[in-house]
């Protein structure tokens, strides 16, 4: 079956996508998913640090603080930065400079979560 267009255009973090590949690995059994799909789930299970539950909360209270837009919650469910200079990075793009204090919030709500 080919892809002809996107229903929908919404940033998820890899664990609730492992989570969703696995329920159609599932459903279908091994031998009905895809090459694709198969190369997906071996990406995903190999680099998603949390459990689908875990990333819907943290993607929730991240979005909770403020400043926080759903596809830099996505980032940092992925990347569960550590250090300052890693939140940076991932604002690098945006229009406007986060400070200390907010970098900080983010750093100990992503913290509860390692």
């Amino acid at each position: 079956m080919l892809v002809k267009e996107a229903l929908e255009n919404e940033a998820v973090p890899i664990s609730l996508v492992r989570d969703q590949l696995l329920e159609i690995r599932k459903e279908r059994g091994k031998q009905g998913v895809g090459y694709a799909q198969r190369r997906a789930l071996d990406h995903v299970e190999k680099f998603s640090k949390l459990s689908g539950e875990e990333a819907g909360e943290l993607m929730e209270k991240l979005s909770d603080l403020g400043k926080v837009s759903p596809e830099i919650a996505v980032k940092m469910v992925d990347l569960l930065p550590e250090t300052p200079d890693e939140v940076r990075a991932i604002y690098a793009k945006e229009r406007f400079a986060i400070d200390q204090e907010k970098v900080e919030e983010i750093l100990a709500v992503i913290g509860e979560y390692r």
